[in-house]
């Protein structure tokens, strides 16, 4: 069994759930992760113990979100 671990995302810029909606598909992009959980100002997932959340960071912030951790 592959070990995983929880991901939290702070996002600023998040005030609705239209920006739910959109980091939500932006996250499911990523056929690594799992059990997604967005909601306003914070993303939460599973993802594989060695996975690298920089490209997640850098395709919510494209969108138009600042990701603050």
């Amino acid at each position: 069994m592959e070990k995983t671990k929880r991901v939290v995302i702070k996002i600023k810029g998040m005030t609705c759930e239209h920006c739910v909606m959109v980091v939500t598909k932006v996250i499911e992009k990523f056929p690594e992760l799992t059990d997604i959980s967005v909601e306003v100002g914070k993303a939460e997932f599973t993802a594989p113990i060695d996975f690298d959340p920089f490209p997640v960071g850098m395709a919510i912030e494209e969108k138009g979100y600042d990701v603050v951790e």
